[in-house]
């Protein structure tokens, strides 16, 4: 079906999203429950290798659910996944079609999730690292699931690393040799040295700040975002299988909450609504917090699919959202034209 490997990889945005649309459905006699179950573990795993290869770049919360967008070996590739609530299966709708194309689909993810993984020399099928399972405490799982199924919710939790085949050797950092490109002119060259450091920087976003989830905000999303950009995160223990430290914890920099109030508030910590998170993500940027405390109310969530050609209109927010991405300080430049 494919001649080479990255033909396959051009072909996956369908193959995700089908997985992550058919991991969500409820078990009913609508669809074969292994099948629902392939989907899950099949998903797991690529959320997992996209954590361990810090390859998202792009989200953006749609009426329709999640779009996701990373760069795998180069390419883009983009899936959607749906909220994570309660749905009954619409009449209208044949399944049998559905699951035709999903069983396809399967044997794709599964054999790109094997040579992904080969490429960062993880284990497949995933094992946690030794020292993060150590840190999940083995009989924590009995009380979430049992002993067949706990391995996946390990996995599934996606606060933990995953095994390398090799240990990864802590060496100084060596500075590659560069050799421009034939015809690339000087400031080309340059450009594109800046372009790979702003994509370094942005791969380290939450590198250092320590994440706690309130119960009511959605765990896997802002988990899995938090992951993908060397943020370490967090949940109550009695929500989900796999937290690493308690909401007591003095190390935390931010909690993501999602009420109008919150009680009792620790000095030092950051109470932030969720979508600072993903806008963060977009602006490769960590955003002013004063803007997404608790009870006020959000600016306008961007897209940051759409770019904007010579003489189409600008929104004001994407503008100031430029000049903070250029070193600006947009709130400045308003008052000085306020008292001119």
């Amino acid at each position: 079906r494919y001649p080479t490997f990255i033909d396959a990889l051009r072909d996956l945005d369908d193959a995700l999203s089908m997985c992550f649309l058919f991991s969500t459905f409820p078990r009913t006699g609508k669809c074969h429950v292994q099948t629902i179950q392939l989907c899950r573990r099949l998903a797991v795993e690529f959320l997992n290798y996209v954590i361990a290869s810090r390859s998202l770049r792009k989200v953006f919360l749609s009426i329709k659910g999640i779009y996701y967008q990373a760069e795998v070996l180069g390419q883009p590739v983009t899936w959607i996944t749906p909220y994570t609530f309660a749905h009954d299966h619409p009449t209208d709708v044949d399944y049998r079609v559905m699951a035709t194309f999903t069983e396809f689909y399967t044997t794709l993810l599964g054999f790109v999730n094997f040579r992904l993984y080969q490429s960062l020399n993880l284990h497949y099928p995933p094992k946690i690292d030794g020292q993060a399972d150590v840190e999940l405490k083995p009989a924590e799982g009995k009380d979430y699931a049992m002993d067949s199924e706990s391995y996946l919710e390990k996995l599934s939790a996606l606060s933990a690393s995953l095994a390398r085949v090799v240990a990864p050797t802590h060496e100084d950092e060596v500075e590659m040799d560069e050799f421009p490109v034939e015809g690339e002119t000087a400031e080309q060259m340059d450009a594109r040295k800046k372009e790979q450091e702003a994509l370094e920087k942005h791969k380290k976003l939450f590198e250092g700040l320590r994440f706690f989830l309130n119960r009511e905000v959605p765990r896997e999303p802002l988990a899995f975002i938090i992951r993908c950009f060397g943020g370490q995160v967090s949940w109550d223990k009695s929500l989900c299988i796999g937290a690493t430290y308690d909401v007591s914890d003095p190390s935390i920099t931010h909690q993501i909450v999602d009420r109008p109030r919150v009680g009792k508030q620790v000095v030092g910590r950051y109470y932030l609504q969720p979508q600072w998170v993903f806008d963060s993500v977009n602006a490769k940027l960590c955003l002013p917090v004063a803007d997404y405390f608790p009870g006020m109310l959000l600016p306008p969530h961007l897209s940051p699919f759409v770019t904007e050609q010579e003489g189409d209109y600008i929104p004001p927010e994407k503008l100031k959202l430029l000049a903070m991405q250029r070193g600006e300080n947009p709130d400045e430049e308003s008052e000085e034209e306020e008292e001119e």
